[in-house]
């Protein structure tokens, strides 16, 4: 059953009775040509039982796919005045010409309306003329929206694994809106909610990323089991050692307050993901960042030394002058050390770090350069895939780190059909 009725009326008005006789609509719109428009009061006759509101509208130029469109649209006023909401609607495109056919065609796509079709197996002239009287079958079209969200899926998906996740987010909105099957819904509704989760995560939210990746987690979890869906379960085991990954960052950073290893692979493997959209700026960025921070968990973890506050005495006398004289703090009555600086005081201690990095300082600081010129920091000057590549490379050697720990986001199945 339908609340509201669009019809085209052609030449016969016995499919268009059928119709009626089977979706029983409380309002129904008339969409004629000035040729069938006097059919319209045979056919409210031949509805026996049946009590409806209707409006008719006539088309002028039954060949123009525009003017017929517009005139459809007066007929969607009238059913959604009525209160009649759009997935209540159903559209008839039985009747009237092949360009009033296509016209309500586009219609129901873009106002999420059902789409409605009078056949039959018996027709006169042969089998290739009308369905014959008494004969009429009623055949209900796939939503035409249910092959949009099929588009709108996948482009989710590909804006995901692009790590474009705003704009996933915002695809999946769409593919929910245009589904009407509650498994899928669902299942689109777990899906954006994990986009949220790493959406946070690329932007360092890491207090919020915990509580959304939990959620998004536990919901595919239920919802694989439930529905027994490979695809599903297999994507929750990729988010499952993403949360792992998180739960000890968590645990070993103090609900992410204190800077820790898990802070120095988080960022290496941002870094990563910029290389792969090709903002080698944006990854350049985060490496030089990563050096930093490298310089300053070893001077906390193997001396105690806080580099934002570091004490006179935690500097050894052959540099200590020249320390103070650089990077004191008069607020604090500390020292603040810059990321060089920590390299140096780490030489300066016999730390293996500190030596290796002096050992490649000029070479580093060649490439780090790059970062200062960049357009993002002081400059006007891009940076290229190679310095990204090469300064990768030397923080993984640096900070002795297998690219394995990285945490890996998931690829999101992309739909075939």
């Amino acid at each position: 059953m339908a609340q509201g009725l669009l019809l085209s009326v052609g030449g016969t008005p016995e499919p268009l009775i059928r119709s009626l006789q089977e979706h029983k609509p409380k309002a129904v719109c008339f969409l004629a040509s000035q040729g069938s428009i006097d059919l319209v009061s045979e056919i409210k006759k031949k509805a026996i039982g049946l009590n409806f509101k209707d409006y008719k509208v006539i088309i002028d130029d039954i060949n123009d796919t525009t003017h017929c469109y517009e005139k459809a649209l007066v007929c969607c006023d009238f059913l959604e005045k009525e209160g009649i909401s759009p997935q209540d609607i159903v559209v008839d495109f039985t009747g009237g010409t092949k360009v009033m056919s296509a016209a309500l065609a586009l219609l129901a796509v873009s106002r999420n309306y059902q789409l409605s079709y009078i056949g039959g197996g018996q027709r006169n002239k042969e089998g290739l003329g009308t369905v014959i009287t008494g004969a009429e079958q009623v055949f209900t079209q796939a939503n035409p929206w249910e092959i949009l969200a099929i588009d709108d899926r996948k482009r989710a998906a590909l804006m995901f694994n692009r790590f474009q996740f705003e704009a996933a987010i915002d695809s999946f909105s769409a593919a929910i809106s245009r589904t009407q099957k509650p498994g899928l819904k669902r299942y689109l509704e777990i899906l954006q909610e994990l986009a949220k989760a790493y959406w946070a995560w690329d932007k360092f939210k890491h207090k919020e990323v915990s509580s959304l990746l939990g959620k998004g987690f536990s919901d595919l979890e239920d919802y694989a089991a439930i529905s027994n869906d490979a695809e599903a379960h297999s994507l929750a085991g990729l988010v499952k050692n993403n949360l792992t990954f998180l739960e000890a960052f968590k645990q070993e950073s103090g609900n992410f307050k204190e800077a820790c290893h898990y802070h120095l692979l988080d960022l290496l493997a941002n870094a990563k993901r910029r290389d792969v959209e090709g903002k080698y700026d944006d990854g350049v960025a985060r490496l030089y960042r990563g050096f930093e921070l490298l310089a300053q968990l070893r001077l906390k973890s193997a001396y105690n030394i806080e580099a934002s506050k570091a004490g006179e005495n935690d500097i050894p006398e052959a540099i200590r002058d020249d320390f103070c004289r650089k990077y004191s703090d008069l607020s604090l009555r500390k020292l603040k050390l810059p990321s060089q600086a920590c390299y140096r005081l780490l030489n300066e201690l016999g730390d293996e770090l500190g030596k290796r990095y002096l050992a490649q300082e000029k070479h580093l600081q060649g490439l780090l350069s790059a970062r200062n010129s960049s357009i993002l920091a002081h400059g006007f000057s891009p940076v290229g895939q190679d310095t990204f590549c090469q300064l990768w490379q030397m923080l993984l050697e640096f900070s002795d780190t297998d690219q394995a720990e990285l945490p890996t986001f998931p690829q999101f199945p992309i739909p075939k059909t």
